[in-house]
């Protein structure tokens, strides 16, 4: 993966976000290059991108190091990701959407709804086989609770 900035300035949203998204490699550091391009731009790469490349060490961030860093959309955005890594997973968070469990879970075999002073409350209900049910509560499209 490559990030390409304009001469010497440094475009530190974009910087964060990419290693925001590297959370989910291991927890030790890895070597990312840094290189000067003919054209004056600065180039970031996983590999050597000549002789003048300058390796940095680079350690993945725990989310709650990069909160007060990350703008609203860029926290979502790297909640919708790791949403997504639970999903692949077939795990369930709180603060996921109705899609985002039901791409992990599937459908409920039961959903019970009501609306209470302009919000909506659903209860979803999986039955798994003979083990007791399991129930999942959401407000207003969003997971809050389930046991």
């Amino acid at each position: 993966m490559k990030i390409f900035v304009g001469r010497g300035d440094f475009d530190m949203k974009k910087i964060v976000i990419a290693f925001a998204f590297c959370m989910a490699a291991p927890a030790f550091s890895q070597t990312v290059y840094k290189c000067s391009k003919p054209d004056g731009t600065t180039a970031f790469s996983q590999t050597p991108c000549g002789d003048e490349a300058e390796a940095m060490q680079v350690k993945p961030m725990p989310m709650t190091g990069l909160g007060g860093d990350l703008t609203p959309g860029q926290k979502a955005m790297v909640q919708s990701y790791n949403h997504r890594i639970d999903a692949e997973k077939g795990q369930v968070r709180v603060g996921m959407t109705m899609e985002e469990v039901r791409r992990s879970w599937g459908s409920p075999d039961k959903k019970n709804t009501s609306f209470v002073a302009g919000h909506s409350h659903e209860q979803w209900v999986y039955r798994r086989g003979s083990v007791q049910s399991q129930y999942l509560y959401f407000e207003d499209g969003m997971l809050t609770s389930w046991n």
